[in-house]
């Protein structure tokens, strides 16, 4: 589980990761579309499954954080770059609350 975690977090969405269903190395898009077929039918009771498939459609056609970061880094090879690059993609409103039936199902 930390190899996976650590290789998401270097390689970000361009990159590999470990599938869930058998340990093999396979395409970041790979590994998310089986995650989702896993997670669709809790998604899906919870009303969260258009949320979830919408920020996955948009990370596949703009990329991910480990992208950015490195796009910034890039720019001057200054890592002030990189802070100022996640202070301002993790500023913004989260979007809509969690729904009433999730919040409930977990006291």
């Amino acid at each position: 589980m930390r190899a996976a975690y650590w290789r998401s977090a270097r390689d970000g969405w361009s990159g590999s990761g470990i599938s869930p269903g058998d340990g093999r190395l396979v395409p970041t898009r790979q590994m998310v579309r089986e995650l989702l077929a896993f997670a669709a039918p809790a998604l899906a009771e919870f009303g969260e499954l258009r949320p979830a498939v919408a920020v996955l459609r948009r990370m596949a056609a703009h990329g991910g954080g480990a992208g950015r970061q490195r796009a910034a880094h890039r720019h001057r090879t200054d890592l002030r770059d990189v802070v100022t690059c996640l202070a301002e993609h993790t500023t913004h409103p989260a979007g809509r609350p969690v729904t009433q039936r999730w919040a409930a199902s977990m006291t």
